[in-house]
């Protein structure tokens, strides 16, 4: 077969008896067809899968979606965030790929989905009332940086009476959309209202920025309301008391 390569996500441009190659981090993604009968393998470091077959497919997309879980933030030291006081940074989440078949008249389907980096998997909260989740490395970038990654505008206001002292923060990334913007990954902002070690955080997932609004691209796995209540941090207290 005759190979073409592509940098780009979106949709796989692979005529009859052809074959594209789509390399996103450590992991490569090569799609062939042969008039409506579609294949794809994953090549990685140390691995190549075999072949697979899509059968009534009319085109194939490429798109990056977050994880299927929670990202757990773990800073390396503890965090201060004064009474009054808003935190604000920029989170970058290694997307995960997708292959997505589309036919005329049928809503698209999933037939990959997996991640581009090495997962660590966490247990957040307590043991009675905690959740599965992913840890991330807590580097948020400064102004002018643009690491790889889907990019995440976190916002922490501290609404309580004292100051508020955590370890480890949960942003939902699976109910948040992803989009594309002047060549770059971005999400829906997120604010975490912090009213008491004794009450759960409201969580409020926004809308995209009027006049910079992003083309999304996948959207979140979980559907719920704009404004949540959840657990979302982990205090120092409980880690050492």
């Amino acid at each position: 077969m005759h190979a073409t390569h592509t940098s780009q996500w979106g949709r796989a441009l692979v005529t009859s008896g052809q074959e594209t190659s789509l390399k996103v981090g450590p992991v490569r993604l090569e799609i062939s067809r042969d008039a409506d009968t579609w294949y794809y393998r994953i090549v990685d470091d140390s691995d190549v899968t075999k072949w697979r077959t899509v059968i009534g497919c009319d085109a194939m997309t490429v798109r990056p979606a977050f994880p299927d879980l929670p990202v757990i933030i773990v800073p390396t030291e503890p965090v201060c965030v004064l009474r009054s006081a808003l935190y604000s940074f920029v989170l970058p989440v290694d997307p995960w790929v997708q292959l997505v078949a589309e036919r005329k008249g049928r809503p698209p389907e999933v037939v990959l989905d997996i991640p581009i980096a090495r997962l660590h998997r966490v247990w957040f909260g307590s043991s009675e009332h905690g959740e599965p989740a992913y840890q991330a490395p807590f580097d948020p970038f400064a102004p002018g940086e643009s690491p790889d990654g889907v990019h995440i505008s976190v916002q922490i206001q501290n609404s309580s009476p004292s100051a508020l002292w955590f370890e480890q923060i949960a942003v939902r990334v699976n109910e948040l959309d992803v989009g594309t913007l002047d060549h770059e990954l971005v999400s829906n902002p997120v604010t975490i209202v912090f009213k008491g070690t004794d009450q759960l955080s409201t969580v409020n997932v926004g809308s995209f920025a009027a006049g910079k609004k992003p083309t999304v691209v996948t959207p979140r796995r979980v559907t719920g309301g704009n404004d949540l209540i959840r657990k979302s941090f982990v205090f120092l207290r409980e880690l050492t008391g």
